[in-house]
């Protein structure tokens, strides 16, 4: 990368700064990025340097990644690592459901107790992942 994309870059990121500071001045926003996993190596740069500028305002960032895919040299290693240090931060990690909450949230979803056999085969297949007990309940 030669000095231009740098500077575009860098510039990039301030703009992006200085909009979620504005946004949030005001009222509380929350922005919520998804499957961080899949994140590219300029999305974790952004989220690094947001992460490290942002302090005023009422702005929250969820994101989410699947623990089971971030192995010992996944590229979003670094950026957890400079995350977890950051008292501002804090890390929320969700357990897989035991086959009692699946139960529970089928029956919310179903509104009505499911039969025993549906709860130990959406279990089985699921792996606990409330994501895929959802999916698998509404087909």
């Amino acid at each position: 990368r030669d000095a231009t994309d740098e500077h575009s870059t860098a510039r990039l990121f301030e703009l992006t700064a200085r909009l979620l500071e504005q946004i949030s001045a005001d009222r509380p926003v929350v922005l919520v990025l998804e499957d961080l996993h899949w994140a590219d190596a300029s999305t974790r740069h952004l989220l690094a340097y947001l992460f490290r500028t942002l302090s005023t305002g009422r702005l929250m960032v969820v994101g989410t990644y699947r623990a089971d895919d971030i192995h010992r040299r996944h590229p979003l290693r670094p950026l957890l690592a400079e995350l977890d240090r950051l008292r501002t931060v804090t890390r929320v990690e969700l357990d897989r459901f035991s086959h009692d909450e699946v139960g529970r949230q089928l029956a919310g979803i179903l509104a009505e107790v499911p039969e025993a056999a549906l709860v130990d085969e959406i279990f089985e297949r699921s792996d606990g992942n409330a994501f895929f007990v959802e999916e698998l309940a509404r087909s």
